[in-house]
């Protein structure tokens, strides 16, 4: 955890140092607003979940009309966040998605990044009229290389002023890149306004990395997006992508991905496991409830058998007269003393009756059912008794439809009795 916390520490200063540098050549920051409308992945579950943040790609050169109108059918079936073409394909890519919700993005000075500045800003330009909806441009990675921020900020700014409203992301290619480089071309690119920063163009073997992902978030903070793209062909490795940081996907592999075997296989699993997790726990907490009502009934059932007896007994001593006086004190105050008793018992019945009752609402409410809900609103008997609304307040008439009012009323009448039949025994009868 130190070293954690050491390598996070060491990579702070590192971005400090390195604004600090870029800041004493006197580039101007600017903000979009499409920056405030990055949106942090939530947690991804199933393969399809990632299709959200999926752009799915294609931009090899032999790439035909025919490969890109299947690319967009895809991107409709599976709702991918948008496509990712060669700017030659964009007309033909808004044309198969028109009415679907579905970005057409294309890329520019790609894949080397070495075109004149002029060059990406007249891409640009016409790309934008053929109706593109994101553009992902080449920073001049020479220049980087060489330490020349100037250069490198003006050619992402010019072509971010050529996009106007058209959010920009600027592809750094990473796995070209040192630690310090890549810092830098993250900074340069927030200061130009860019809405994303790219790992990568996927045209060399070293693609996007989960390390890269975490470096750029740290230099970008929230507000700038993160697309992730070279190398993801899986789902373990696009959702790994996703938990470092980025916020959007490039992939080319994308169908592969969503529709994983083995991750859709395991979720089968798990959801079997997990209905048959629900079935054992509504089994168990049945028993439980079932098992501690009828408890609770049983019980109810010795009270009245034990004030039955209590009845007897204390009318045997009526009949003895002056001879039974104590014994009739001694059944009346044993009344007495079962009555609370078992108003005692029943309250603690009823609290092991209702952690069954709870457990079974957080059962059906976790599998959408909701038939305890329904038993508590208790609808027909309510309509049944409308009648006496009128004469007895509604919740009076709740009240006295529940088990338990009805049971210990009988148990306080009785309790009380027995006292009053304890006094009378005293006084001899009398």
């Amino acid at each position: 955890m130190n070293d954690m916390n050491l390598v996070c520490e060491n990579r702070f200063y590192l971005i400090q140092k390195v604004n600090k540098e870029i800041d004493l050549i006197g580039l101007k920051s600017f903000e979009l607003p499409i920056r405030k409308q990055v949106e942090k992945p939530t947690f991804i579950k199933l393969p399809l979940d990632l299709a959200t943040y999926i752009e799915h790609t294609l931009l090899k050169p032999d790439a035909t009309r025919n490969d890109i109108i299947r690319l967009c059918k895809e991107a409709k079936l599976f709702k991918f966040c948008g496509v990712c073409v060669n700017p030659v394909f964009v007309e033909e890519a808004q044309k198969q998605l028109r009415g679907a919700n579905c970005l057409v993005v294309t890329v520019v000075g790609f894949p080397l990044g070495a075109s004149l500045t002029a060059t990406k800003v007249e891409e640009t330009k016409q790309v934008i009229k053929l109706g593109v909806n994101e553009v992902d441009m080449v920073i001049a990675l020479g220049a980087l290389k060489n330490g020349d921020y100037m250069a490198v900020y003006q050619d992402i700014r010019a072509v971010i002023e050529a996009a106007g409203s058209i959010p920009v992301k600027v592809i750094i290619e990473a796995g070209l890149l040192e630690e310090t480089e890549k810092i830098s071309a993250c900074l340069l690119a927030v200061k130009a306004g860019a809405a994303f920063v790219k790992t990568s163009t996927g045209f060399i073997d070293n693609g996007a990395t989960v390390e890269d992902v975490k470096l750029m978030r740290a230099v970008v903070g929230d507000k700038v997006g993160i697309k992730a793209a070279g190398g993801i062909r899986d789902f373990q490795s696009a959702r790994a992508m996703l938990e470092a940081g980025a916020s959007r996907l490039g992939c080319s592999a994308s169908v592969a991905i969503v529709t994983d075997p083995v991750e859709n296989e395991k979720q089968k699993t798990q959801n079997l496991e997990s209905s048959k997790s629900t079935e054992i726990a509504f089994k168990y907490a049945w028993d439980w409830l079932s098992y501690h009502a009828t408890q609770r009934l049983n019980a109810f059932h010795f009270f009245l058998i034990i004030t039955g007896f209590v009845i007897v007994g204390y009318s045997k001593a009526i009949e003895l007269e002056q001879k039974g006086v104590w014994f009739g004190f001694l059944m009346g105050l044993f009344g007495a003393l079962t009555s609370i008793a078992f108003w005692c018992l029943d309250i603690r019945n009823e609290e092991l009756v209702n952690c069954g009752r709870q457990a079974l609402d957080e059962l059906e409410e976790q599998v959408g059912r909701k038939i305890r809900k329904c038993d508590e609103d208790r609808t027909y008997l309510e309509k049944s008794l409308d009648p006496l609304s009128r004469l007895i307040p509604k919740c009076l008439l709740k009240t006295t439809i529940k088990h338990r009012f009805w049971l210990r009323l009988i148990m306080l009448v009785t309790g009380v009795a027995f006292v009053l039949s304890a006094i009378y025994a005293l006084r001899g009868f009398m």
